[in-house]
């Protein structure tokens, strides 16, 4: 801190961030906020300065999931804050506690037509946890720590603070400055569900013959993969994780029969949720996905999500991590402890019958490469720990089924908004917070040049990450006529040794490990630019009417 008893606004801002241990912040220079990001940066934070600002927030938000912990991002006054919009509603959807900092136009000018003035703390309300404005310079740690805390709090999600010109370059006396005031939120507040409830919930799974458990997001930021191991290990109960959470069971778990899906959903007696949204990803555990009469127990930290799509039998208020403890308590004291094992082998049996179906599938040797069997070559290249990265609409759906995942937070992709573009910027995100791990990021052509020009992030600030893109020429694939669809078959790859980076390009099978291998080797951030067939429509749950 500084020695002089006066203290500008974005001294105290840089101070708080580091206060907080806050090692990254992802952003792009702009006013009001340039000596804000020097300071920060001789303070010891990292500053990752990005190519476009919806990428900063894309970036701290895959690394507050591989962190555990919040995130920050910052941007400049105006059209650089609604950069950051698609960013912000990304995060919020998927409830990751990113921290947004923004600069804006001087509280003096307000309502005067001040250089880039918009009421960027509304505009950012629907889809913030908080969204608030420093009114007085003496009150930074005060607002950022109230901030931080509510970002990783029972609903996190991302937090705006709004920074004034006149703010951050405001100088008081430090004695004048409020001191932090909130509780230092550094992982999941621990909170027990009812005990009564707890009871009931066990006697309803001990009496059910063919349970399921559906985890989510809020499993995943309570830290709740452990101990449901430990669970499911005793109870046999048949575990399926939400695309959000992947890795928080390893996908080659004895109960983790993901290929079954369907089946477990459409005949299961008990559904115990997890920490997931009630959402269309869960088709609301309604039918026709859900047998009518299916009984169901929800484990939730927020009440605003219990019941919010249906009627729930027995809904249990409580951090998920914790609540799972207590059923595994309230489990074995009914002394009905079934293992269920008629339930799980027929589970068993149609994962095993549809894995080797897939294995066994063939595919045209004289027709362009089917995006199975690109994901097929990654998967068997990728480390048991690497982190992937998905983004795009048939490759999506075509690693879902191909790749598995085994650790926490190692599996990001377009979330429950179907934020396309995210790819890249997730990859950078997570090189930057764990340069030990081997990050992939799998695209689209389409979804690849939303944010296209991140690879030069990753180039200047040394992040080799490897991008493969399933390259079909366009959007979606097509068998017929669909206006705006047509991309042509782009050369990305040289587009990455433009930019200083490796670039490969390949059209056979044969060809790809090969081209992954010298990519891994280069040791700079690559491109494999991978042509793959146009017509190659992948099958999944429909979510919308609309389809493309």
């Amino acid at each position: 801190m500084s020695g002089n008893d006066m203290v500008s606004g974005y001294e105290l801002v840089a101070e708080t961030v580091r206060a907080y241990g806050i090692d990254d912040c992802y952003f792009l220079m702009g006013g009001p906020t340039i000596d804000l990001a020097n300071e920060m940066e001789r303070l010891g934070t990292r500053m990752v300065d990005v190519r476009h600002e919806q990428a900063a927030v894309m970036m701290a938000h895959s690394s507050a999931i591989l962190t555990q912990r919040v995130a920050l991002a910052m941007c400049c006054s105006g059209p650089g804050f609604t950069n950051t919009l698609t960013g912000i509603a990304n995060a919020y959807a998927d409830g990751v506690p990113v921290v947004v900092l923004g600069g804006s136009s001087r509280m003096s000018d307000y309502g005067r037509g001040g250089f880039q003035e918009l009421d960027q703390v509304r505009l950012a309300e629907p889809v913030t946890t908080w969204s608030v404005r420093v009114q007085e310079t003496r009150r930074i740690p005060d607002i950022l720590s109230k901030a931080f805390a509510r970002a990783l709090g029972p609903s996190s999600g991302p937090v705006y603070v709004d920074l004034p010109g006149d703010v951050l370059y405001g100088k008081v006396s430090r004695e004048d400055v409020l001191p932090v005031s909130a509780y230092t939120v550094d992982g999941p507040l621990r909170s027990m569900a009812d005990a009564d409830a707890v009871r009931e919930a066990a006697e309803l799974i001990a009496a059910a013959e063919r349970p399921v458990v559906i985890a989510g997001n809020g499993a995943l930021w309570s830290e709740a993969g452990d101990v449901l191991q430990k669970w499911l290990n005793d109870t046999g109960i048949p575990v399926y994780v939400m695309p959000q959470a992947r890795g928080l069971i390893p996908e080659d778990h004895e109960f983790a029969f993901l290929e079954a899906r369907s089946s477990a959903f459409r005949e299961a007696d008990l559904v115990i949720v997890a920490g997931a949204p009630l959402n269309y990803a869960t088709s609301r555990i309604q039918p026709p996905r859900f047998k009518p009469d299916v009984k169901v127990v929800q484990i939730d930290n927020s009440a605003s999500e219990l019941g919010s799509s249906r009627h729930i039998d027995v809904p249990l208020l409580g951090d998920v991590r914790s609540v799972i403890s207590q059923l595994h308590d309230a489990y074995r004291s009914t002394g009905k402890n079934p293992r269920h094992e008629d339930w799980t082998n027929r589970l068993k049996s149609v994962t095993e019958e549809k894995r080797s179906r897939a294995e066994q599938a063939d595919f045209d040797a004289s027709s362009a490469m089917h995006p199975i069997e690109l994901c097929r070559v990654v998967r068997d290249f990728l480390d048991r720990d690497a982190i992937l990265c998905v983004d795009g609409q048939e490759i999506l759906t075509y690693a879902r089924q191909t790749i598995p995942t085994f650790y926490p937070g190692h599996r990001l992709n377009s979330g429950t908004l179907g934020t396309m573009g995210v790819g890249l910027p997730f990859g950078v995100g997570a090189k930057a917070t764990r340069p030990d791990k081997q990050v992939v990021v799998l695209h689209g052509d389409g979804s690849f040049g939303m944010n296209a020009m991140e690879f030069d992030t990753a180039v200047r600030h040394n992040l080799p990450v490897i991008t493969v893109i399933s390259n079909n020429g366009g959007w979606t694939a097509t068998d017929r006529y669909k206006a705006g669809r047509e991309l042509g078959y782009s050369r990305y790859d040289l587009m990455a040794e433009a930019l200083g980076g490796h670039g490969e390009f390949v059209e056979k099978i044969e060809d790809l490990l090969p081209a992954l291998t010298r990519a891994a080797e280069s040791g700079v951030p690559s491109v494999v630019n991978v042509i793959t067939d146009k017509t190659a429509r992948a099958t999944t749950m429909q979510f919308t009417r609309d389809a493309t």
